[in-house]
């Protein structure tokens, strides 16, 4: 992030977070972000093939950059229409 920037972040969580969820669900993540995007892991772990699937409640965290907060906020949100797993949610508010 450069001075003056703005960075905005969406949780994607699993359906039924604060409550119980389902675990072992596979997260597909695409195969490049732009640079003013980025994931980051929370609720994730790797099985032994290699898939990533859904470990926790707040699964992904999608962030975006901008020079402004609405510039930051759409491509945080950008970024999270790019992660795929059964039941994801996240706020749009």
């Amino acid at each position: 992030i450069e001075p003056r920037q703005s960075a905005v972040t969406v949780v994607l969580a699993a359906d039924g977070y604060p409550g119980e969820f389902e675990k072992g669900l596979p997260i597909q993540l695409p195969a490049s972000l732009l640079p003013e995007q980025m994931l980051f892991q929370a609720g994730t772990r790797q099985q032994p093939d290699g898939q990533l699937v859904c470990n926790g409640g707040r699964v992904i965290n999608a962030v975006g950059v901008g020079s402004t907060l609405a510039e930051a906020r759409q491509q945080a949100y950008k970024a999270a229409e790019q992660v795929q797993f059964a039941n994801r949610f996240y706020r749009t508010d």
